[in-house]
C-alpha cells in the first residue's frame, strides 16, 4: 500500500486483497511450468532443457507462498486495526 492514509477502506483492502491474485497466478504458473519441466526431464531428447522449466516452477511457487503469507499478514493487521467487515461491500443482487 502505497499511503493507508489517503485511500478509503475498500481501497485498501482491494489493494491487499492483490498481493492475493499475484499470488494465485504466480501458483498456476509455477504448477505448469513445474508441470512442463517434469515431463520435459523424463521424455525429452535433451532433459537438461526441462530444467529451464523447473527452476522458475520452483521460484515462482516460492514466491506465491511468499505472497500468500504476506496477504494473510496485511490483512490480519488491517481487520485488527479497522473491524473485520471493514472495508467489504455486499454484492447488488
Amino acid at each position: 500500500m502505497t499511503d493507508g492514509g489517503m485511500m478509503s477502506l475498500i481501497q485498501q483492502r482491494h489493494s491487499i486483497d492483490r498481493v492475493r491474485v499475484r499470488a494465485l497466478v504466480a501458483l498456476v504458473c509455477g504448477v505448469a511450468l513445474l508441470g512442463l519441466g517434469v515431463v520435459l526431464l523424463g521424455f525429452a531428447e535433451q532433459p537438461s532443457r526441462g530444467l529451464f522449466q523447473v527452476i522458475p516452477g520452483v521460484a515462482a511457487l516460492g514466491y506465491s507462498a511468499a505472497n500468500f503469507f504476506r496477504h494473510r499478514k496485511l490483512i490480519r493487521a488491517f481487520e485488527d486495526e479497522h473491524g473485520t467487515d471493514a472495508g467489504r461491500q455486499d454484492p447488488i443482487r
